[in-house]
């Protein structure tokens, strides 16, 4: 489907909305016209996000406040299923924009507890914001002393494992097939050079 015609049936989208109808309703319409699913997934995600222009901000402001009666008032020319549709999608960004906040104070080195008292809300509340943090520091974080010789240890277990097994495997070719040994040495070369790499 080109971006064209993704859009006019995005418009058109909003078309039906406008008169009360409810995405499910147009959904039925567009398989009809011989859409498949992706497409149509594509039609309305544009659609949400064409709704959203003029009030992005003060909508999200108003769910993040749980104020969902102004935030109903936005959007009173489209029913309730439709509306609930349009919050669920502008509810999924708030709470990625929660994640990315919390991993740039994370990658900044802010204490835990500053970075929960600037995110957390009642959309991505503490629990959340520690998880995230765990997370990141997870991925991202250098390894210590002790976390570096471990993954050496292993991977030098690994490679020696894998050698013995290779030589065995080509002196007695019943020993196992040589390339799922050459695997297990690879194995223990990307775990030893973890720790060199995450640091």
């Amino acid at each position: 489907m080109k971006y064209q015609e993704k859009i006019r049936l995005a418009e058109e989208t909003i078309e039906w909305l406008s008169k009360g109808r409810s995405f499910e309703d147009f959904r039925k319409e567009l398989i009809q016209r011989k859409h498949y699913q992706h497409e149509i997934e594509n039609i309305f995600r544009s659609a949400k996000k064409l709704i959203l222009e003029d009030n992005n901000k003060a909508f999200g402001e108003c769910l993040l406040k749980n104020d969902l009666e102004s935030a109903r008032a936005m959007y009173s020319s489209l029913n309730d299923e439709a509306f609930d549709v349009i919050k669920k999608f502008k509810i999924v960004e708030l709470i990625e924009d929660c994640k990315r906040q919390t991993d740039y104070l994370a990658q900044d080195e802010f204490e835990e507890e500053d970075i929960i008292e600037q995110v957390a809300n009642h959309l991505f509340p503490e629990q959340d914001v520690r998880d995230q943090i765990y997370f990141y520091k997870k991925h991202n974080m250098p390894l210590n002393r002790q976390e570096k010789q471990n993954y050496r240890a292993i991977g030098i277990a690994i490679i020696v494992t894998g050698v013995a097994l290779s030589i065995a495997s080509y002196n007695f070719p019943k020993a196992g097939s040589f390339s799922i040994y050459f695997g297990v040495i690879t194995l223990g070369l990307v775990i030893f050079f973890k720790s060199e790499v995450k640091n």
